[in-house]
């Protein structure tokens, strides 16, 4: 529905009152010089939105570098965990995919070290992201709470 604001008054209408009230038929290209169409200006977010909005980021980053491959093994998924602990569980050396797609001989202690490190690191991280919430709640600059670089 079209919405037009005469530009003395700042009354806002449809068409079809701006017409029925100017007596007068116009069309939406062609609006009387007095009428124009209103600007939508997006209310500026709120201090508690800006925290949610970071929050969400902070959150994104956390379950990037949780995911991120140890010793370029992929642990993102119950699944590759499952596979890389089988493996060292079950095999002296394997070959293995890595994640950057090469292909690389892994011993079990190799991937039983990856094991042992995803616990460690997801701990770690939370660790961290905890604080940075902590940051976060305090702060009236939340777009300024960021993870620290490694």
């Amino acid at each position: 529905m079209n919405r037009y604001k005469h530009t003395e008054t700042g009354e806002i209408k449809t068409h079809q009152q701006w017409q029925n009230e100017l007596s007068m038929s116009f069309h939406a290209d062609r609006l009387p010089e007095f009428l124009i169409v209103p600007q939508h200006i997006a209310p500026e977010p709120t201090l508690e939105q800006r925290r949610e909005r970071q929050r969400q980021i902070l959150k994104q980053e956390r379950i990037e570098r949780v995911s991120a491959p140890i010793n370029n093994v992929q642990v993102a998924t119950p699944e590759d965990r499952e596979n890389v602990q089988w493996t060292a569980s079950n095999v002296e050396s394997a070959d293995w995919i890595m994640a950057d797609n090469t292909v690389q001989t892994m011993t079990a202690a190799d991937l039983q070290a990856v094991i042992s490190q995803y616990p460690l690191r997801k701990m770690e991280l939370f660790g961290v992201y905890a604080g940075l919430l902590a940051q976060l709640a305090e702060s009236d600059e939340p777009e300024l709470i960021v993870w620290p670089d490694n």
